[in-house]
């Protein structure tokens, strides 16, 4: 429970026990932490059974108390489920998966679901998240990046902050994705003319809004 987070859902906890273990200990244990008052049922709506850990110093100290081997095995499963869960349509889940992904150590397909994820808040016009998950991927992703893809990247990154008001890393953004591409940086004018005649910032920086669905927390199925 403590590895999908503060709030969890029965069917997901029952998703991630190891085959072979009885499906009731999963309600023996739940009845014993409500006992403990560590958790109480979630009053947040859903279609299934959930709980909650009524603090998050207490989830988080469970977490701890997990060996790292079985975190990482968790966390790949889970991952595994939710993708199973949500095969129909993923867009909702990209930033629940790269987080679960990355902790179980697969930074590739973690990578991949963060790219998805910016790409999504660009859209969304969640543009600090956008900024965050291309951060996130450019450090999982090391050395190895494909210099188009991340040129494509640090473009998004630029459009990003330039819908923000923040012009000067927007601009930094920009020449990033220039220079890896072994290109002259154009003028500050045509930089700029660039930047906001891409897609989706034609006009002037705005203010920026959440997008819950690509900044999903840890614990969301």
């Amino acid at each position: 429970a403590a590895v999908v987070g503060r709030r969890f859902e029965v069917q997901v906890v029952e998703a991630a026990l190891p085959d072979g273990t009885a499906r009731a200990s999963s309600a023996e244990a739940l009845a014993r932490m409500e006992e403990l008052q560590l958790t109480h049922p979630s009053r947040a709506t859903s279609e299934d059974e959930a709980w909650e850990f009524r603090q998050v110093i207490t989830q988080q100290v469970a977490y701890e108390r997990l060996l790292f081997a079985q975190r990482r095995d968790l966390h790949r499963t889970l991952a595994r489920f939710y993708e199973a869960r949500h095969a129909e349509d993923l867009s909702g889940q990209y930033a629940l998966l790269a987080h679960h992904y990355e902790r179980a150590e697969d930074a590739q397909r973690a990578v991949d679901y963060l790219e998805r994820a910016g790409h999504q808040a660009l859209e969304l016009g969640a543009f600090r998240e956008c900024v965050r998950f291309f951060e996130r991927a450019e450090a999982l992703a090391g050395g190895g990046l494909d210099r188009r893809r991340y040129a494509r990247w640090q473009f998004s990154v630029s459009r990003a902050w330039y819908r923000m008001g923040d012009l000067r890393e927007s601009r930094e953004a920009a020449e990033r994705a220039v220079a890896i591409l072994d290109r002259p940086i154009p003028s500050g004018a045509r930089l700029v003319a660039a930047i906001a005649g891409s897609r989706r910032a034609t006009t002037t920086p705005r203010r920026t809004r959440s997008a819950r669905t690509c900044a999903a927390p840890c614990g969301s199925t």
